[in-house]
């Protein structure tokens, strides 16, 4: 079941405003409308179907004034992305938005300039409208994060002041005593905490019942079906294009983060040459990450790199004959535990694309694929609390 939304791909949009059938606010209206159901933990009594828990904010007044001087332009002065809405993972800084990485310790960490790419886009006329989320720290794949509540908040706040014999918070608003709180930064440190303050709290069992309960967690959902997960810890941006914004922008690790994310909800995401992009102004784990755009289709990706790798002219795409395409399938290891829905769609492609003249060849690639695999992870694991603490002292 599809879950697009208007307005769909750059191109789309684009072609749309210059024939005076689109408007700048109602393309971004109609994301900001129909996004609720992208929200980090929404009203399920919106729809009968749940929140696919991708989006952490969304709109603003900096997007909703730049979408009106946007409408305001003449045509003649269009940008190459003009009034388009875009959504920018937690852990890149877009101005006004908080560089989060997803974590309740950092949400308000607001980034007081975009990061050099982000602000390549914007000077091309693109509006930054949301923010999606990321796995906490960047520590995952699964963008399962702790749902941090008001209630949950508060929970945590009143057992502090139980401990210290103080009594229990009763006002609605957030306490002040949150913002001195030290926040755990991963889902097992926070189970941690919360069996430290049950033990704290002791004989009051109602706070140990509440607490003991703990946070619920926001699983990141399939677009097409939530029942299923989206892999990859910037997975949510690619759920966002999935259901309808036009681009995103969100870093990628060498083991292919939100490229495989992109291929599993049927879009395009282009990891570039290390260096083609600006790479500052986001936070990485490794020195193999780097940022990079999920769109909906190939065009959008060229239009965006032609802009990221500051390039003055665009390069047309030129269709290449498929009988001159020589393909690898690495089928070992592919093929392994893969369910025979997707081996028999797989292999449909492949015979489509014999019948087109597409050569296929038969390779094994397990061993270098495990080896290169953990090679990377080794590095990451040496390299990212370094990184994470080099962003946390900035």
């Amino acid at each position: 079941m599809s879950v697009m939304l208007r307005p769909g791909s750059v191109a789309q949009i684009m072609a749309g405003y210059l024939r005076g059938t689109h408007r700048v606010l109602q393309v971004y209206g109609d994301l900001v409308r129909n996004g609720e159901r992208l929200y980090v933990a929404g009203d399920t009594n919106i729809s009968s179907r749940p929140s696919l828990n991708a989006l952490s904010y969304i709109g603003g007044k900096a997007a909703y004034d730049r979408a009106v001087y946007a409408d305001d332009r003449e045509t003649k002065n269009l940008g190459t992305l003009h009034g388009i809405p875009i959504v920018v993972a937690s852990n890149i800084d877009a101005k006004g938005f908080p560089t989060s990485l997803s974590t309740p310790s950092l949400r308000r960490n607001i980034a007081t300039k975009n990061a050099p790419a982000v602000q390549l886009l914007y000077d091309q006329g693109a509006i930054v409208a949301a923010q999606s989320v990321v796995h906490e720290m960047l520590l995952g794949n699964t963008t399962t994060n702790v749902q941090w509540t008001e209630e949950i908040l508060r929970t945590v706040a009143d057992a502090r002041l139980v401990a210290t014999g103080r009594q229990p918070l009763r006002k609605r608003d957030l306490p002040t005593e949150l913002e001195e709180a030290n926040f755990p930064k991963t889902t097992e440190a926070l189970e941690e905490l919360m069996q430290k303050l049950i033990k704290i709290v002791g004989s009051n069992e109602a706070h140990a019942e509440s607490i003991h309960d703990g946070p619920k967690l926001t699983p990141l959902r399939h677009p097409y079906d939530p029942r299923r997960i989206v892999a990859g810890p910037s997975a949510a941006a690619a759920v966002a294009v999935a259901c309808g914004w036009p681009l995103a922008l969100a870093s990628d690790s060498a083991l292919g983060s939100f490229r495989v994310s992109a291929a599993q909800c049927g879009l395009v995401g282009f990891r570039p040459t290390s260096g083609r992009y600006p790479d500052t102004g986001y936070v990485s784990l490794s020195e193999f990450d780097g940022i990079g755009p999920i769109a909906q289709t190939v065009e959008d990706v060229c239009v965006v790199d032609n802009i990221l790798a500051r390039e003055a002219h665009s390069r047309d795409l030129v269709p290449r004959r498929l009988d001159t395409l020589r393909i690898g399938v690495p089928q070992e290891y592919f093929g392994k535990e893969l369910s025979s829905e997707i081996n028999d769609r797989f292999s449909a492609i492949c015979m489509q694309l014999v019948r087109q003249g597409v050569t296929l060849l038969r390779c094994d690639l397990e061993e270098d694929i495990i080896v290169c695999s953990e090679c990377i992870r080794h590095v990451a694991r040496y390299e990212a609390p370094k990184r994470i603490e080099d962003f946390l002292d900035r």
